[in-house]
């Protein structure tokens, strides 16, 4: 995902080309058959041009890691007002962070597409598995994920977000004395006192 430039995705024809140069087996690969909601998700957030991967990524992904451990919806956005360093720094957040396995989204992924399609060798053609569905099998799919649930999961739809929460931070150098001089001056109506 770190090479990962906007000009492999194809929306005219619904299609990905990943050339070879940055592909995991070294070879060009061409994904099609991509679920519907992914070209949902790619027109609110997909980028135009340049690198897929925002800038200081793996702390945003870390931060919203733990923000989904937390089960509570108020606290979640209590937490989500703080600075992403101060978050991680949190005993939640190393608890959070070793709890959940490093491909995650990948197996996350394949279980609810093989569940939705009852097809293993659709989910591990889609997932570039050259060994077949033995990868899937073996390394992949979890358990307990009906058809239903497996619909559902690929029906979820980017909203956007009214009011989104913002870190809260203490305002430093030029922005702090911006907002010190942005405040009402108490003036001296001098021709009151008797001066000219």
């Amino acid at each position: 995902m770190a090479n990962f430039d906007t000009k492999y995705v194809l929306s005219e024809t619904k299609g990905i080309v990943v050339p070879g140069s940055i592909s995991k087996m070294g070879e060009r690969d061409v994904l099609e058959g991509v679920e519907e909601c992914f070209w949902n998700w790619w027109t609110v957030y997909g980028k135009d041009e340049g690198l897929l991967r925002v800038k200081n990524y793996e702390p945003r992904w870390f931060r919203v890691r733990v923000l989904a451990s937390i089960l509570d919806q108020a606290r979640a956005d209590e937490f989500a007002r703080l600075p992403i360093k101060s978050l991680l720094k949190m005993d939640l957040a190393t608890k959070a962070l070793a709890d959940r396995p490093w491909n995650a989204r990948r197996r996350t992924f394949c279980t609810y597409h093989v569940a939705k399609h009852q097809s293993a060798d659709k989910t591990a053609m889609l997932m570039r598995h050259q060994g077949g569905t033995a990868t899937l099998w073996k390394s992949y799919r979890g358990l307990g994920v009906t058809q239903a649930k497996g619909m559902a999961y690929f029906e979820i739809q980017p909203c956007p977000v009214a009011h989104p929460i913002r870190p809260e931070r203490p305002l430093r150098g030029i922005v702090r004395k911006q907002a010190e001089y942005s405040q009402p001056i108490c003036r001296i109506d001098i021709s009151a006192s008797g001066c000219a």
